[in-house]
């Protein structure tokens, strides 16, 4: 994987990496740590916590540090997701290790809903905003990374395809 596509707020912004080893995904986090700005913010979550929707919530909130107002529903996670004062960055990177876990309890289009939401967030942050504010910034990268294994990757191609959302795949060793 070029970690670079992970350092600009272009898209695409879903990034599937076909990986057997869970090492992998540490060596992506320790690289971007190198190749991004200083202050990226990189989160990993876990599939398997997150195979329903309280999985789901629990894990964003634990892992992005969400605050106590989170609304444990899709429309308080696209609002906080698109917020992120409480965990200031120059960039942020959400790797998902094990997504053939992810919402595996809930419908399938409850999947596409996500993916949706994710690429949503990606061109959000991507848009910078000027309007002589205080809360005028920049474009900023915010990218999802999606871990999958060889035997998953059907699956995930598939949930992708019906989202309609676009996606850059990776294969590693």
């Amino acid at each position: 994987m070029t970690i670079r596509v992970l350092c600009e707020p272009k898209a695409p912004w879903i990034h599937i990496v076909v990986a057997e080893s869970q090492l992998y995904l540490e060596s992506v986090t320790e690289s971007i740590a190198h190749s991004c700005a200083p202050d990226t913010v990189v989160r990993i979550l876990s599939g398997e916590r997150m195979q329903d929707f309280n999985g789901l919530f629990d894990e964003f909130v634990a892992q992005l540090r969400f605050p106590d107002y989170f609304g444990r529903n899709f429309n308080a996670l696209s609002e906080c997701l698109a917020d992120m004062d409480w965990l200031p960055g120059d960039g942020y990177v959400v790797i998902i290790r094990d997504t053939a876990n992810l919402l595996a309890r809930e419908d399938a289009e409850d999947l596409c809903a996500l993916l949706s939401l994710f690429e949503r967030i990606g061109i959000e942050w991507s848009t910078p905003i000027v309007q002589q504010e205080a809360w005028d910034r920049g474009a900023v990268p915010f990218n999802f990374v999606l871990h999958t294994r060889a035997k998953d990757l059907p699956g995930l191609r598939k949930a992708i395809q019906e989202s309609g959302v676009a996606s850059l795949e990776h294969v590693t060793g």
